[in-house]
């Protein structure tokens, strides 16, 4: 996914409240026709990917390193607050891969949830079973 590093025997996710776009859309762009329809959500990504699909529509963030895109500094809460202040109803995980940014993405969604927020991801499903588990407790919609 190139956006771990390997220090010492520890894993570090280098996208980590780094997101490379943020952007209010129609939950119909997802394509989520039945999941609330008519309503606006906040689209985050990173960097990174666990597939390398030759015909990938976001291989400009998807195939890219952190250092190579312009990404913001945003803590998982600081997404939250921007997701109130623009009066969306939900936050979704899209245009790379979140799994490959899955802690961040797990703390957004968690804190998102206890902030009355609904949560969906955009995914290729490529994910192990039991952080799908943990995953799916804090999700509301899934497109995989």
């Amino acid at each position: 996914c190139r956006n771990r590093e390997n220090r010492g025997g520890t894993l570090y996710a280098l996208t980590y409240g780094r997101p490379c776009t943020l952007s209010v859309e129609p939950i119909e762009k997802a394509p989520f026709f039945h999941f609330v329809p008519g309503h606006k959500r906040l689209c985050i990504a990173t960097v990174g990917c666990n597939l390398r699909c030759k015909y990938c529509q976001n291989w400009h963030i998807s195939q890219k390193r952190v250092e190579e895109v312009n990404h913001y500094d945003l803590s998982a809460e600081e997404i939250v607050k921007i997701a109130k202040k623009e009066g969306v109803e939900s936050i979704c995980f899209t245009f790379s891969e979140p799994t490959a940014f899955y802690e961040y993405m797990y703390d957004i969604a968690k804190l998102a949830r206890e902030n009355g927020l609904m949560t969906s991801i955009v995914s290729n499903g490529f994910i192990n079973p039991e952080p799908l588990k943990q995953l799916i407790r804090v999700l509301d919609a899934e497109d995989a």
